[in-house]
């Protein structure tokens, strides 16, 4: 009886073995990765430097735009950088570029300068992903906290589902949905290709009769702007079209928030020789009528902030001739994707060939943590309950519209 019973229970005995040794093994991937934290951004830049160029996913995760940022806050104690550098066998492996921040009188970790970058994550080693265990982002950010346990909370934001083609390793991480999804468009080898598996001949016949009775008005040309002093000259403009725009239309207007028109500015003027940082104009007889600021790596052009001037010319689509204007750069430089970004604008609706996830991951664990992850919570739920409902959309676009000229009046 007593040796029946255990042959019965060998094999099942072998089996929590063979999972316990699994778990063990994963175990040790994960803790294969020694951490090191700095919390001085500059301290970061040279090793960040030399790993950014094959694992930085989009232009969001390199030093330069981080820099901007830290520079555009002023106050390095209102958001203080946690950057979590991860090596493996002496090398580096990934950088986690987290920072801490008071929120809800509880200390939230955040993706550092997460609320102005569409995309956010982590930099890391591409020939990773396919490996890394399901649990890399928890076991990870448990060791992080090791180290830095005074977090009540976590809020990582805009989180993209992939990687370089492979699954994020942070995106299901505790992950609810954010308020809108991203949308991209595959670039073909020419415009005619890619504008006529998109658009109608009489679509396309009426955008170029729209640019034939705007150079009535004067000659029209596109142009990537270069030089720095007009660059630095176009984003100013830029920004108060945009921010006249968001009013006019009732929608958020995060750029009226002088920290972010610092950032903007900071990263038009810090580096104007670099490449991934584009800012692209439409012009009629000479003045800019249309601008663009995008960001471009690995194949791909983010369509981050564009806005046409509301005058005489925007009876002519200005704005959307300058989409096209952009297509057409990006697909004569052979670019492959054409991102639009996290928003889910009606005109994106005609260009794009798939839509994408994007997730906020939010855990507590503290009993701060876990009041203010639950607000953070009930806030991200109301604004996509609003974007869903047309009414209530309209009323949220009255209430912003009356804030924002109450708070020029403050100005004034």
């Amino acid at each position: 009886m007593n040796l029946h019973a255990a042959k019965v229970a060998r094999p099942g005995a072998t089996r929590r073995r063979a999972v316990v040794a699994a778990c063990k093994a994963r175990a040790r991937d994960a803790d294969a990765f020694s951490l090191n934290i700095v919390h001085d951004l500059d301290a970061a830049k040279e090793a960040w430097l030399a790993f950014e160029e094959k694992t930085s996913p989009t232009p969001f995760q390199s030093y330069h735009w981080m820099h901007a940022w830290q520079t555009a806050i002023g106050d390095r104690s209102t958001v203080s950088p946690l950057i979590v550098f991860g090596h493996r066998g002496g090398r580096l492996a990934f950088i986690l570029p987290f920072a801490v921040e008071s929120r809800w009188g509880a200390r939230r970790l955040v993706w550092f300068g997460q609320n102005y970058a569409d995309y956010n994550g982590p930099l890391i080693d591409p020939a990773l992903l396919p490996a890394l265990p399901s649990d890399f982002a928890a076991r990870t950010i448990e060791q992080v906290l090791r180290q830095a346990p005074r977090i009540d909370y976590c809020y990582l934001a805009k989180q993209p589902q992939s990687l370089f083609g492979f699954a994020n390793p942070f995106a299901g991480f505790h992950s609810v949905d954010f308020t809108c999804q991203a949308h991209q468009a595959q670039l073909s080898d020419s415009w005619e290709d890619f504008s006529l598996s998109h658009r109608s001949s009489r679509s396309l016949r009426r955008l170029r009769e729209k640019e034939r009775k705007l150079a009535t008005l004067g000659d029209v040309t596109f142009e990537q702007v270069t030089a720095p002093d007009e660059r630095m000259r176009l984003m100013d403009l830029l920004l108060g079209w945009k921010i006249e725009q968001l009013t006019a239309r009732g929608d958020p207007v995060p750029f009226a928030d002088p920290a972010a028109q610092r950032l903007m500015r900071e990263t038009v003027s810090a580096a104007p020789d670099d490449p991934r940082f584009r800012l692209y104009a439409l012009k009629c007889g000479g003045r800019p009528i249309a601008l663009a600021f995008c960001l471009v790596g690995h194949g791909q052009l983010i369509y981050y902030l564009c806005v046409y001037q509301a005058d005489e010319t925007a009876r002519h689509s200005p704005g959307l001739l300058l989409l096209i204007h952009v297509f057409k750069a990006a697909i004569a430089e052979g670019l492959e994707i054409f991102d639009f970004s996290n928003g889910d604008e009606d005109y994106k609706s005609h260009w794009i060939d798939r839509s994408e996830r994007i997730s906020v991951s939010i855990l507590a664990w503290t009993w701060k943590g876990r009041i203010a992850a639950s607000l953070d919570r009930a806030r991200l739920e109301a604004v996509r309950w609003v974007k869903q409902n047309p009414p209530a959309r309209a009323l949220a676009g009255r209430l912003l519209r009356l804030r924002y000229r109450l708070s020029q009046s403050e100005i004034r």
